[in-house]
């Protein structure tokens, strides 16, 4: 374990009364613990030229993360997966998006023994934000905003406001959605 040591940056000169031991002086030593390597995915970004990562998300479970890259595709991954034996990680659903996508948000409430709550909003470039599912890819629910001239708008950012309902954030106002009144 490599050590490391550091003297503070913000030295006083008055004494810190709550710790007797305290010196502006004294060196102080801190250990580092370096992670080891236990899955990569470079081979799905090499093939696309300045392609890059410009994102991701854990599940609140901590089984899944979303991806979002340069080439307006969404990769989920399945964290640990068991299925393959090798360093390479592969993602178990690619969502291919024909526009940029903005942002993205887990279900708080996941539970990757049901299949209905395993889902993700999405917020892309001209389109409205759609609920979708992480098992299959499929287009659950949309939710559309409309201007005060009745053009459609995109969300910059979405997140589940409570079980009921979603927020999507928008240019100057936010908009607030149940969850129950949606769009096929």
């Amino acid at each position: 374990m490599p050590t490391f040591t550091s003297t503070p940056t913000n030295q006083t000169t008055e004494p810190k009364s709550h710790d007797p031991t305290y010196s502006p002086n004294k060196k102080r030593s801190c250990r580092l613990t370096i992670p080891t390597l236990k899955k990569t995915t470079t081979k799905l970004f090499s093939g696309t030229p300045n392609n890059y990562l410009k994102g991701c998300s854990w599940s609140r479970d901590g089984l899944s993360l979303v991806t979002c890259s340069r080439d307006k595709m969404l990769r989920i991954f399945n964290i640990p997966d068991v299925g393959n034996s090798g360093t390479e990680q592969h993602p178990v659903l690619t969502l291919c998006n024909t526009n940029i996508p903005y942002d993205y948000c887990w279900n708080p409430d996941i539970n990757h023994l049901t299949n209905t709550s395993c889902n993700l909003l999405v917020s892309t470039k001209d389109s409205p934000i759609k609920l979708i599912g992480s098992y299959d890819g499929r287009t659950i629910a949309s939710y559309l905003a409309f201007n005060h001239v009745e053009e459609m708008m995109s969300a910059f950012s979405v997140c589940y406001f409570s079980k009921t309902k979603v927020i999507g954030g928008y240019c100057k106002h936010v908009r607030v959605f149940d969850i129950n009144r949606s769009r096929p």
